[in-house]
Order: structure tokens, then C-alpha cells, then sequence
């Protein structure tokens, strides 16, 4: 498991993904996006303790919403 303690309130690089995983907000809450040039309000909204399954192969970014405080994302494959 990984865990992405680095999000800010801009898109991190995207991350390609080499196998199916899955993506759970630990603390905070945080917005992903799999497309390509995601905008300022783009993105799903994940809360804390709720997760999300990605395909291999897709790239994801993440930011924290706006005024968060200190977000964890782990990752982890399936």
C-alpha cells in the first residue's frame, strides 16, 4: 500500500496506473480526476473513509479541496 500525503490545492502529476487499485481518502477529502488536463473545478469529490476502484492503465491526479486541512489518499492494488 502507498499512501499520498502530498496533495495541495493544485493537480499533482498524473500517476498511470500498471494494475488495478483502489483509492480510499484515509483523512481529509480530496477531488480526483482521470482526465488528461483536468481543470481548476474538475474531479469527483472523495470524503474521508469513502474509496474508489481504478482500472490499469488510467492516469489519476488528486488535489485537497479548497481551505482543507492535511489529506491522506491510500492506494492500494487489486
Amino acid at each position: 500500500m502507498a499512501l499520498l500525503t502530498d496533495a495541495t490545492d493544485t493537480w499533482a502529476t498524473p500517476i498511470l496506473l500498471n494494475q488495478d487499485e483502489i483509492w480510499q481518502a484515509r483523512s481529509g477529502s480530496v477531488y480526483l480526476s482521470t482526465t488528461s488536463n483536468p481543470a481548476a473545478d474538475d474531479g469527483f469529490l472523495l470524503m474521508q473513509g469513502q474509496a474508489v476502484r481504478f482500472s490499469a492503465g488510467r492516469s489519476v491526479q488528486y488535489r485537497s479541496t479548497p481551505g482543507a486541512a492535511q489529506s491522506t489518499i491510500a492506494r492500494e492494488d487489486i
